[in-house]
């Protein structure tokens, strides 16, 4: 009887992580899709880029000569020193690979043991990446504040910094190997390329790729877990062999045709260039989702490039990507989340993936009236740097209750309220 009334307990459980590894499985395999179309990436100058704020604000676009070839070996000379006995976490082809080794060992490790058939990363944790007394930071900043729009404060400096760690995320890839899973974030996502070269798919925000997502948490300083995005993965696995990847096909497969050396004799890289941006050449190993109810072509396609030392890629909010290292790659990941709109979209992703309704408990907050009394969404109002703080403050206090209030709640309907993707999370 004992054992009976136990089994009744667990079926619907087992009922429910059944369904729920059906329903990921189900829509990795079945994504609708069409014939890709790949995009080449723009490259402008950052004088460029700084000349013309708002005409990349919606699509990837790499800076180059972000740094000159001597300041990218100073940076990571200045990296690698101080930071040489931090722990990073060093990745191989299957999750059970996965060790923490200090940064100096790590880098040896992947230089001698890397290759196509056993691809070896490496990421740092936390604030093991020694960007600090770098100026990354206000450069990357230079880069959106030189206009006269007044609405370019980070949300996340300004704001979020009392609440949460801010870091910055050194990645090493060896041969044939990408630092992180398919990613995206609801802040603007910088990647900066120091040594060797790394190429770049980046895919425009789909749901179908939010319901194979988990969520990417940081600890706050109270210790409840904050999003600050998504990763794409199938099952519990979480990386490389295991996981959805833009690059399955490893590059030691890919030939080109002797008419094709030719053409590229002058030009090194236009053969990463062409690999990055076939899908025939390096093929992701799922079918790319399409938003089949949108006209518009750009969505069904990827937009690609090659990362060079002293370029940096800016990626749009919500925008899924990914790198991949022919060779060897140092890069650093950095992101800004610049404006009121780009921010309260941020408060609204970090209540969403914690189960909380944003209209419900800060509504004050998102919303305001216009002359008609009607609410007006909150992206269309102006937040001062007060106001912006008084917003972030009261969304870490209304994530510390709802913690504290789910502290004594059965782990099983924990685990189906964060992991069971609802509707409210596919509308970007």
């Amino acid at each position: 009887m004992k054992r009976q009334r136990h089994c009744q307990r667990l079926s619907p459980l087992l009922s429910f992580l059944f369904f729920q590894w059906q329903l990921q499985i189900l829509v990795a395999t079945l994504l609708a899709s069409s014939p890709v179309t790949a995009f080449y990436m723009d490259r402008v100058h950052r004088s460029t880029f700084t000349e013309a704020p708002g005409m990349w604000e919606d699509v990837p676009v790499v800076l180059e000569e972000f740094l000159d070839v001597s300041e990218c070996e100073e940076w990571w000379q200045h990296i690698s020193t101080r930071s040489r006995n931090e722990p990073v976490q060093v990745h191989g082809d299957s999750s059970s690979s996965q060790q923490l080794m200090p940064l100096r060992r790590a880098v040896t490790h992947i230089l001698q043991s890397s290759s196509h058939a056993t691809p070896l990363s490496a990421t740092s944790l936390g604030s093991s990446c020694s960007t600090d007394q770098l100026p990354l930071y206000d450069r990357l900043d230079a880069l959106f504040t030189e206009d006269d729009t007044d609405d370019t404060m980070d949300w996340l400096s300004a704001c979020f910094g009392r609440h949460v760690p801010l870091y910055d995320t050194l990645t090493i890839e060896g041969e044939g190997s990408s630092a992180t899973p398919i990613s995206s974030h609801p802040f603007t996502q910088m990647i900066l390329c120091l040594q060797g070269d790394s190429l770049i798919r980046v895919m425009p925000p789909n749901p179908w790729m939010r319901l194979c997502s988990t969520s990417l948490d940081r600890l706050a300083w109270e210790g409840f877990p904050v999003s600050f995005g998504n990763q794409l993965h199938v099952g519990q696995q979480k990386h490389h062999k295991d996981s959805l990847s833009l690059f399955a096909l490893r590059h030691q497969d890919v030939q080109l045709d002797d008419e094709d050396e030719e053409e590229y004799d002058d030009d090194p890289y236009g053969p990463l260039q062409e690999w990055a941006e076939e899908a025939t050449l390096l093929h992701p190993n799922f079918a790319i989702p399409t938003n089949q109810d949108d006209d518009n072509d750009d969505d069904d396609a990827w937009h690609s490039s090659v990362l060079l030392p002293g370029d940096v890629v800016v990626i749009p909010p919500g925008w899924w990507y990914q790198t991949y290292s022919t060779n060897q790659a140092v890069c650093v990941q950095s992101q800004r989340c610049g404006g009121s709109e780009m921010g309260c979209h941020l408060v609204q992703h970090v209540l969403e993936q914690a189960g909380i309704s944003s209209k419900l408990l800060l509504q004050n907050y998102l919303e305001s009236e216009n002359v008609d009394g009607a609410a007006v969404y909150s992206s269309e109002r102006y937040y001062t740097v007060t106001e912006a703080q008084e917003l972030v403050d009261a969304l870490f206090e209304t994530l510390e209750d709802h913690y504290d209030n789910n502290d004594d709640d059965d782990d099983d309907d924990t685990t189906s309220e964060s992991q069971f993707p609802q509707k409210n999370k596919l509308e970007w």
